[in-house]
C-alpha cells in the first residue's frame, strides 16, 4: 500500500513596493521608490514645462514621477488655489469655479472631453485625508495615456490632485498615494 501525503504551505503574501515619502508643502503622501521628485526641474517631464503651463510655481506644488517617456511614464502633480472661496481662478488648463470641487472637475472634465481627443472612462466621489473628493479618469485617445484628476478643498485652499500614465488605466499607484495623503 502506497500512502501519498501532500503538504502544502501558505505563506501570507503582502505587497512590499517600496516607497518615498513627499513632504512639504503642508501635507506628505508615498509615492514609488523609483519615482523622483521633478518640482524643481518640471520640463523634464514627458517634455513638458508645467510651471509655464500653470503660470505660476506657487500654484504647482509637486510633481513626482518615473522621469519616463512614452509607455514607461507615470507622474502625480499636486495643484492648489489659494482661496477656494474666489470666484474664479485659472492654473493653466484648470478652471476652480467659486468653493466647489464638483463644479470643478465637471468643468475640468466637459471642458477637455471638448476640445481633445480625450473620452470618459470613470468617476466618483472620494475622499482625500478625510476630505470629500471628486475624481474622473479621461483616456486621450490619440496618445493613448490616461489622466486622473481629483478636486478637494482643505482650509479654504482648493486642491487638484494630477496622476498621469501611459498605456494603462491601472490606478492602484493613485490609489496608495491618495491613501497615504496627509496634511501636517
Amino acid at each position: 500500500m502506497v500512502v501519498l501525503v501532500a503538504v502544502v504551505m501558505i505563506s501570507g503574501c503582502t505587497n512590499t513596493q517600496q516607497t518615498k515619502t513627499y513632504t512639504g508643502n503642508g501635507f506628505t503622501f508615498n509615492y514609488p521608490a523609483n519615482w523622483n521628485d521633478t518640482t524643481l526641474s518640471p520640463e523634464l517631464v514627458m517634455g513638458m514645462n508645467y510651471t509655464e503651463m500653470y503660470n505660476a510655481t506657487d500654484d504647482l506644488l509637486v510633481i513626482v514621477s518615473n522621469l519616463g517617456s512614452g509607455k514607461d511614464y507615470e507622474g502625480f502633480f499636486v495643484l492648489k488655489k489659494n482661496d477656494a472661496k474666489a470666484s474664479e481662478s485659472i492654473l493653466g488648463s484648470l478652471t476652480f469655479l467659486g468653493n466647489n470641487p464638483q463644479a470643478w472637475a465637471s468643468n475640468q472634465k466637459q471642458g477637455l472631453i471638448n476640445s481633445t481627443p480625450h473620452e470618459l472612462i470613470s468617476e466618483k466621489q472620494t475622499t482625500v485625508d478625510g476630505n470629500t473628493a471628486y475624481q474622473f479618469t479621461l483616456k486621450n485617445t490619440m496618445g493613448n495615456y490616461y489622466i486622473t484628476f481629483v478636486y478637494f478643498t482643505k482650509n479654504n485652499i482648493g486642491y487638484c490632485l494630477e496622476y498621469q500614465k501611459y498605456g494603462s488605466d491601472d490606478q492602484q499607484t493613485l490609489e496608495n498615494i491618495i491613501k497615504s495623503f496627509k496634511f501636517q
